[in-house]
């Protein structure tokens, strides 16, 4: 097996699941209460941010690892997702004023599932993750199909960001220059 594909003990992952349902709890926390006291900040954001943006490349590494996704498509995918999912909601955030995520969305909502199969694959270990789901003509892996759903999220949440950014400069002229999609890429 590549990479990704060597067996974690239980006890890391479950506690990595614990500490990234703190970590999530308390950047929420931080973010309400900066805002509830008008205490908010571009440098706080900034931080904030960076804060976010370090941590989010672990989860998906370890995450990756500990679904034993070795170096397939299906890794690729994942982690560029998660990467793109972070960079279009931080850019609806710049556009439309402020980060309004609705219920569904991949950034806070995604990270339920994750902190939920982290602390089960704890108890049940990463041989789970490779069982065979579907028989007969088509055989899936648990992963495979983990993954798949990630990816789904992700796409719907990049298409309601880059949605309400057009929605937010249709009704509101006077934001500024209007978004140059094809500069973003380059």
């Amino acid at each position: 097996m590549g990479q990704y594909g060597s067996e974690i003990s239980g006890w890391f992952i479950g506690t990595y699941g614990l500490c990234y349902f703190i970590y999530r709890v308390l950047d929420e926390m931080d973010g309400k209460q900066a805002r509830k006291t008008g205490n908010s900040s571009p440098l706080g954001m900034l931080f904030d941010h960076g804060c976010d943006a370090f941590s989010i490349g672990f989860v998906i590494m370890v995450t990756s690892k500990v679904l034993c996704v070795d170096d397939s498509n299906f890794n690729f995918f994942y982690i560029t997702g998660a990467t793109a999912l972070f960079y279009f909601t931080t850019l609806e955030e710049y556009y439309v004023g402020g980060l309004f995520l609705k219920v569904g969305n991949g950034v806070t909502d995604g990270s339920l599932p994750v902190i939920i199969g982290l602390i089960v694959l704890g108890f049940t270990g990463t041989d789970v993750m490779q069982a065979e789901i579907v028989k007969g003509n088509v055989n899936t892996k648990a992963v495979n199909i983990a993954v798949f759903l990630c990816m789904a999220l992700y796409i719907l949440t990049l298409f309601q960001n880059v949605y309400n950014i057009l929605i937010k400069q249709k009704e509101n002229p006077d934001l500024g220059e209007p978004v140059k999609w094809k500069a973003l890429f380059t």
